[in-house]
């Protein structure tokens, strides 16, 4: 079989692209190749670290598509998500990964990759949990939230990229415990450290799960069992109790117990009973503006 055939978009400094190249050496991300890094961003150090691993790299900016007359906003993130679409399908990758980068994806530019044939599949990585704090400054409003004794937890995802910022169908989510020290002086700095060093093994499980489903092995080969499914709320209706709410479960994989792969339900807990896992709650943002951590 073929090396799996990944693109990267990234606008920071990549040590999650290091990650990735790494595992792709190591064996950790077997039969896998990247065959281009996309950033954009000129300065970013993560097309640095792809010309070291003699990686193909592209700039692709916004500000000139910005600064046409005549041409609003919209219209240049538009044209610019389509060019960026017809660069990544240039190369026919299997699979692209968003590596912290810092830029929404618009139907300009995912309505090409879900047409070719089979459907191009984009993953990002989102340093919260699902529906926790989508879009930019994740680590920083999570950090808020504890402070204030809303949350006890937050955690990193590989989801799929679909329209609505980070609210695609989780691949790997792990939750990551705040810490007594993260209260004090430089506690989101130490809290963030611990998210980036829990990001370098989630980006290369989610890359792998990803290339395992394209290629019919389930999560990766792992087999379909309850412990390879994580739930991932979707609020649809929020009233005044945990009762009123309706959700939306995706669950990883075709079907379990019958249970089809997306559904609503409410009450929650009777699908979390078959599925015998625990109600999760997560607050949510819906005012989420950007994608990733920008590493």
């Amino acid at each position: 079989m073929p090396p799996a055939r990944i693109t990267v978009l990234i606008s920071g400094s990549g040590t999650n692209l290091q990650a990735l190249i790494d595992a792709t050496k190591d064996g950790s991300l077997p039969n896998c190749e990247i065959i281009r890094v996309i950033s954009n961003r000129k300065s970013a150090y993560g097309l640095t670290r792809a010309r070291n691993a003699n990686i193909p790299t592209t700039y692709h900016n916004l500000l000139p598509y910005k600064r046409k007359e005549g041409v609003s906003e919209s219209a240049a993130r538009d044209a610019y998500d389509a060019d960026l679409a017809t660069i990544v399908l240039a190369d026919h990758p299997d699979l692209v990964v968003c590596a912290g980068w810092m830029h929404i994806l618009t139907p300009s530019f995912l309505d090409p990759l879900s047409t070719t044939t089979p459907p191009l599949p984009v993953i990002n990585l989102h340093p919260a949990l699902p529906a926790a704090f989508n879009g930019a400054n994740a680590i920083e409003r999570a950090h808020a939230a504890w402070v204030q004794g809303k949350v006890d937890k937050t955690g990193v995802m590989v989801h799929y990229v679909v329209q609505e910022v980070d609210m695609g169908e989780p691949i790997v989510v792990r939750e990551i415990q705040f810490q007594e020290g993260d209260a004090g002086e430089g506690g989101v700095e130490r809290l963030e450290e611990r998210v980036h060093h829990v990001e370098w093994g989630v980006i290369v499980e989610g890359v792998r799960r990803a290339v395992g489903k394209l290629r019919g092995e389930g999560e990766g080969g792992e087999g379909m069992n309850s412990s390879s499914f994580v739930p991932c709320l979707d609020l649809l209706t929020l009233n005044n109790s945990l009762s009123d709410i309706q959700m939306s479960i995706w669950v990883q994989g075709s079907q379990l117990n019958n249970i089809p792969s997306a559904s609503v339900c409410s009450p929650l807990d009777s699908w979390c009973k078959e599925l015998d896992l625990m109600s999760p709650v997560f607050p949510l943002d819906p005012q989420g503006k950007s994608k990733g951590s920008g590493d």
